[in-house]
């Protein structure tokens, strides 16, 4: 089911929400409300026993008892029930104010960002309210890094975009789907181990446990101090053949508690990580998916969720140790530290391909979540068709992450007329707009997601840009420099590898003077016009539009243009064809009191 007007679906979920919540809330009160009646009913019926009446007394707390127990087992599932829908309403709450134009969350990627990448600093894939802020929805570090992969070096293939497109498509068809499988991750510890991390430990083997006395012994010795005890208790076997047997249990563990509490702390991140996996294979193993890569991660979970079960019940096992009383009691008795060790082990040994095929499914779905995320809330996006060469045209395209209703769009045509498109237009007229624009929808697209377009034909290109240059004062490199290290290094990268590319700049050469900066703009078109790349220049250097004529059918000019209105700038963000003549700057110094007549001095 197609839903066209994202915001009402996220409006009337959270009434649903809200009303689940509610409810939930009155069911627990009423649930509380019995345990209490339970819990009086259990000391009349320990008042009865006292009273000699054992058969009533007897039959009348076994049934308080369970009924006490089930109430607290249907108590805690209900609280879950509760903190997954209160997650839910932040949810849904967040993704409201994201329709509006607010980032969800608060991880901004800046810590993936690299300047000298050859689009992610001009684009703003990262950063405060960037593509990233927009788009990132996943859980864990594996997902995470998955998807900045998807964003910075893409596979530019038209069979793996395309497959991508029919992922996303599924996905925005079940928003719910979307919502809810981030509060399964959500509803346990935050933060899970990457799964390097649990790599790491299922590689992991533990040599005190192939000791003899460790290996037979803990079978022999919880023998025989069972068997004491026993024998303890019926007066047949004396009490220091008991206390014998404890010693010994103590002396084994003695020799490995250091290792023993050392590999206990390791568990205990992988356990908080292996919950929240479990999680998210219980929910994901109940959908019913149509893609067969979607069925792929599908069938991942319903293999491991078992085995990963398992393992979570066992590392839960492991953990009575911190219980006080009980872990000093089930060790001293059964050495039960070595039984939960060496069941780990074994489970290891039988299911930990299972288990990291499961955890890279569900990162990798992690990525799809969050970009069928971002297409759902933004259904006048579409989906360009991808071509192998050729032009690269779009209707109605706008920057993605502006406000769609009030973006001002425009078409875009590059490569079949002309291979290099000189933009001119005075300051604020909107040309880096437009080549951020450009740009970041690409990058959309070859991540196989809809662009903010109509329609839109994009062929496989390779992207750099060069807009946002930085000096480096500690590496003594000058703007300049910069500008010309980064010049150099698009122009070698196209160079040397074999494929198209799409190239964007925003008035090169700015930190020289106009003389050098016209010719070393000259020889930056011509080297381009050498080479297997299309794209846009942008420039104040009105003088270049001759370079149309110097090379037609591969060099074009169009230009933002800019008005007065009264004592104010206009700016209609419009493209059009040609050369741009208009200036500003005079205008706008003058307005801010920069400039003044000469009459005036």
């Amino acid at each position: 089911m197609l839903i066209s007007k994202p915001k009402d679906w996220y409006k009337q979920e959270l009434q649903i929400t809200q009303e689940t919540v509610s409810a939930q809330r009155n069911q627990l009160r009423r649930i509380s409300t019995v345990r209490l009646l339970l819990f009086i009913s259990i000391l009349f019926a320990v008042y009865v026993l006292f009273q000699n009446r054992i058969t009533e007394g007897t039959l009348l707390l076994l049934i308080c008892v369970s009924a006490f127990l089930f109430a607290i087992k249907k108590s805690l599932a209900l609280k879950r029930l509760l903190l997954q829908s209160k997650i839910t309403l932040q949810l849904i709450q967040l993704e409201l104010d994201s329709c509006d134009g607010a980032p969800s969350g608060k991880d901004t990627g800046n810590d993936l960002l690299d300047l000298k990448h050859p689009y992610a600093h001009d684009l703003d894939l990262f950063g405060k309210k960037s593509l990233w802020h927009y788009l990132n929805r996943t859980l864990t570090p594996d997902g995470r890094a998955g998807l900045a992969h998807q964003l910075l070096s893409p596979e530019i293939s038209i069979e793996i975009i395309t497959e991508k497109q029919e992922i996303i498509r599924e996905l925005t068809h079940n928003p719910k789907r979307l919502v809810q499988f981030r509060v399964q991750g959500l509803s346990e510890e935050e933060n899970p181990s990457p799964a390097a991390q649990t790599q790491e430990w299922l590689d992991e083997t533990y040599t005190f446990l192939q000791d003899p006395l460790v290996r037979f012994g803990r079978w022999i010795f919880a023998a025989i101090t069972l068997i004491s005890l026993l024998g303890y208790l019926l007066n047949f076997l004396p009490v220091w053949l008991l206390s014998l047997s404890i010693g010994i249990n103590l002396l084994i563990l003695g020799r490995t508690i250091q290792k023993i509490n050392a590999v206990h702390n390791r568990h205990s991140g992988i356990g908080k990580s292996i919950a929240h996996h479990l999680a998210l294979i219980r929910y994901w193993a109940d959908q019913k998916l149509e893609h067969k890569s979607l069925q792929q991660s599908h069938t991942a979970a319903v293999n491991s969720l078992k085995a990963v079960h398992e393992l979570h019940t066992l590392l839960n096992r492991f953990d009575i140790r911190l219980n006080g009383l009980m872990g000093i009691l089930l060790n001293t008795f059964l050495l039960f530290d070595y039984h939960c060790l060496f069941a780990i082990e074994s489970w290891k040994l039988k299911h930990r391909s299972t288990l990291l095929t499961s955890m890279r499914e569900m990162a990798l779905l992690e990525q799809w979540i969050s970009m069928g995320n971002f297409a759902f809330q933004r259904p006048g996006f579409h989906f360009p068709e991808i071509t192998t060469q050729g032009e690269m045209m779009a209707e109605g395209l706008f920057h993605p992450l502006l406000n769609a209703e009030n973006a001002i769009a425009n078409t875009l045509s590059l490569g079949k007329n002309d291979q290099l498109i000189l933009l001119t237009g005075a300051n604020m007229t909107g040309k880096s707009t437009w080549l951020r624009a450009i740009g970041l929808n690409a990058v959309l697209a070859y991540a196989g997601l809809p662009i903010a377009a109509a329609t839109g034909k994009i062929p496989l290109m390779r992207i750099y840009t060069s807009m946002r240059i930085t000096d480096d004062l500690e590496e003594g490199i000058s703007y300049f420099k910069a500008e010309i290290s980064r010049l150099h290094d698009l122009l070698s990268s196209i160079r040397k590898q074999d494929s198209h590319w799409l190239v964007l700049l925003d008035e090169p050469l700015r930190g020289t003077n106009s003389g050098d900066k016209q010719a070393g703009t000259i020889g930056i078109i011509r080297n381009l016009l050498k080479l297997p790349a299309i794209g846009i220049l942008a420039t104040h250097d009105a003088s270049l539009r001759t370079l149309e004529d110097t090379y037609p059918g591969k060099v074009s000019n169009f230009h933002f243009d800019s008005g007065i209105r009264g004592n104010e700038l206009h700016f209609d963000y419009t493209l059009r064809s040609g050369c741009s003549t208009s200036n500003n700057a005079t205008l706008l110094m003058k307005l801010n009191g920069i400039l003044v007549d000469e009459s005036e001095v």
